[in-house]
């Protein structure tokens, strides 16, 4: 095993290790990165141009720079840097990717752990730029972040895809997309302080499928969609805190805005004293239509669960069901007979 211990570089990139050249490859195992410092980019490792990289059963901790706390990797061509059974701990950066930054680079990060990093942008990873790439498998994001605003993971201008992952208890939001096209399977978000996902990209859609959204606190949202086309399948929205009064989705959206839920299950605390607010919309200008099928929401009885709290925008409601005692209030455009929901008059 290789330790890198408390380097600090002196050209202001690369703490430990630092590479610009073109075609030079990088290949890691086994090795041990921990209190490096860099001045610009990268408290560990910064390394530009390359061919490829390869990260395995590493340990990154308390490593600090002013961008990509413990890497900073940028390429400009669509070669892939490849992280793999690694830890990231307590890595910090002054601006974005308290762990990692990535820019113009396709990603594939596995079996890993990201924990206690912090940035102003992206507390764990930050990924951006054209031909960037972010594929997510099997890993664990845990307490990245100190404020409420913080981001654990962000993605701009990039596809991705997140499989069987965990993000729990980061500080602000767990992950945020903008300008990103890809999808969510298999994974979880728990207790976040501000949203679990938030996402922004009017011209590409979010799939989210067979992942469970779990809020313990009084306080965080699991959604917030901005003009996001989303398609929501087999997932499960659970409400766990009896004060919780916040909704579970929260929507700015236009004309191009659509919403679908598939196969989804809805589940509220027993407090039948509380009013329950399912999704929360603000589309004042131009419908925003939410598409309900083949799901269920299951809640205490005597609560009123607001689907809608803006008259112009649009639900359809088809083959769904919820408990005795709901009082589903918006403006419905459609729905089938048979069902148990019961509208107000």
């Amino acid at each position: 095993m290789s330790v890198f211990s408390s380097r600090d570089s002196t050209v202001g990139s690369g703490g430990a290790l630092g590479t610009g050249n073109a075609g030079a490859a990088v290949s890691l195992r086994h090795c041990t990165f921990g209190n490096n410092l860099a001045r610009q980019h990268g408290g560990a490792i910064r390394c530009s141009s390359s061919l490829w990289g390869l990260i395995q059963s590493c340990v990154f901790y308390k490593n600090k720079a002013f961008s990509g706390g413990a890497i900073f990797f940028s390429s400009g061509t669509k070669n892939p840097l490849l992280v793999d059974n690694s830890t990231f701990h307590r890595n910090s950066a002054q601006d974005s990717g308290g762990a990692m930054l990535i820019l113009s680079l396709n990603l594939k990060l596995s079996n890993s752990l990201m924990s206690h990093n912090t940035a102003e942008v992206g507390s764990a990873v930050y990924c951006s730029e054209l031909f960037s790439s972010f594929s997510v498998t099997n890993c664990t994001f845990l307490d990245n972040g100190l404020r409420k605003m913080s981001t654990a993971v962000w993605i701009a201008n990039s596809a991705f895809k997140i499989r069987t992952s965990s993000f729990q208890s980061n500080a602000g939001i767990g992950l945020s997309l903008r300008n990103a096209s890809g999808e969510i399977r298999n994974s979880s978000f728990h207790n976040h302080v501000k949203w679990d996902i938030r996402a922004g990209t009017p011209l590409s859609p979010l799939l989210i499928t067979d992942t469970i959204f779990i809020r313990n606190s009084s306080t965080g949202t699991a959604l917030y969609l901005l003009n996001q086309r989303t398609l929501i399948q087999n997932c499960t929205f659970l409400a766990k805190s009896d004060a919780d009064t916040l909704p579970i989705i929260e929507i700015n959206g236009d004309k191009t805005m659509k919403l679908h839920f598939v196969g989804s299950l809805f589940i509220f605390p027993n407090s039948p004293n509380d009013s329950k607010i399912l999704m929360s919309l603000n589309s004042k200008l131009v419908p925003t239509t939410v598409y309900f099928w083949n799901t269920k929401i299951q809640h205490a009885s005597n609560e009123t669960l607001f689907l809608d709290r803006n008259t112009s925008s649009n639900a359809s409601i088809m083959n769904s069901l919820a408990g005795k005692g709901v009082n589903l209030t918006g403006k419905i455009s459609q729905f089938a007979s048979g069902m148990l929901f019961s509208f107000p008059s």
